[in-house]
């Protein structure tokens, strides 16, 4: 490990960097390994991520009611626990360059989100959710979200220009919600908190095939469901993709979307007769743009995502 990892871990992992799977069950995930240690307890038929702790397999078990309205558990499908730590680790090595670059870029570590609490906050459903992106083809990228506006972000991005960043951050129509936040209303200051999210951070994801000759509307709402029929959510608005922008270059010195493929940042909020938020880099700066929904361009992707809620952190005891 670098000095540069030591020092993050020694100021922001105290609370330990990966959290025993043990540790990190909670009872309501380990009442329903099996069907016969079903209890009562649980009163209606569903669905959830259930733990067979100790023995090195994460499990997915579907809850059914029998013929005797009795629930019982079926196992679907098994993933290697170090599968899941693997993961782990690689979320965690991304965050350490992120936090890195926040610390060098005049961000006071102190606010800077810890590892500790988004640790905690990965459950084993949410991380499973990451390695199904990496199984669909997708590179997972676990995203710091810093906790100002999205010009607070070009901006930074802009005064601490990397790679081929030549040129200050484009936007069109900047102060529209629809179009750069999902549709949702604009936060003040004391509203905005540091987040985390994960998303496929492929530079070029491919075209899908059954996408291929529908026009701009059609894909991004296929794609759309496709990804939520995998149990996974998608990419939306301006700030992720900012971060996952800078996240790319630092990783790997080469650009997401570099010409080749651009990102829909409105995805789930996309109407036919309204234009789609894109991102691209392109002409050596990040552009944020529209484009037509009736038109059919090769070029059009949209990102699977992981959201995750973050717990509040642990309160020290006197």
């Amino acid at each position: 490990m670098s000095d540069s990892e030591n020092e993050v871990e020694n100021m922001e992992l105290r609370d330990s960097a990966l959290i025993p799977l043990k540790e990190k069950t909670h009872r309501k995930d380990r009442m329903a390994m099996f069907p016969g240690e079903i209890g009562s307890h649980i009163i209606q038929p569903t669905r959830e991520l259930l733990i067979k702790v100790g023995s090195g397999i994460i499990g997915a078990y579907s809850l059914i009611a029998n013929e005797a309205g009795n629930i019982v558990a079926e196992p679907e499908k098994l993933v290697d626990e170090k599968e899941l730590m693997e993961m782990t680790k690689t979320l965690r090595h991304q965050y350490i360059i992120q936090h890195r670059d926040f610390r060098d870029t005049g961000y006071d570590f102190r606010e800077i989100l810890k590892w500790g609490q988004i640790a905690r906050s990965l459950t084993p459903e949410i991380i499973l959710k990451a390695i199904k992106i990496k199984k669909l083809g997708g590179e997972p990228v676990g995203l710091l979200l810093p906790d100002n506006d999205r010009y607070s972000k070009m901006e930074w991005l802009d005064i601490n220009s990397v790679g081929g960043q030549d040129h200050g951050t484009y936007i069109m129509d900047g102060n529209n919600e629809y179009l750069w936040n999902g549709g949702e209303a604009w936060l003040s200051a004391a509203e905005r908190k540091w987040g985390y999210i994960i998303v496929d951070g492929k530079p070029h994801i491919r075209q899908h095939s059954a996408v291929k000759n529908l026009v701009n509307y059609r894909k991004v709402k296929a794609l759309v469901n496709m990804y939520e029929n995998e149990g996974l959510d998608v990419l939306t608005g301006v700030d992720a993709y900012l971060m996952l922008m800078r996240q790319s270059f630092k990783e790997d010195a080469d650009p997401i979307d570099d010409s080749v493929t651009y990102t829909v940042l409105n995805p789930k909020n996309l109407h036919k007769e309204s234009e789609i938020a894109f991102g691209v880099f392109g002409h050596d700066q990040i552009v944020l743009n529209v484009d037509n929904t009736y038109a059919s361009d090769s070029a059009l992707r949209v990102r699977a995502a992981v959201k995750v809620a973050i717990l509040p952190p642990i309160e020290n005891k006197q």
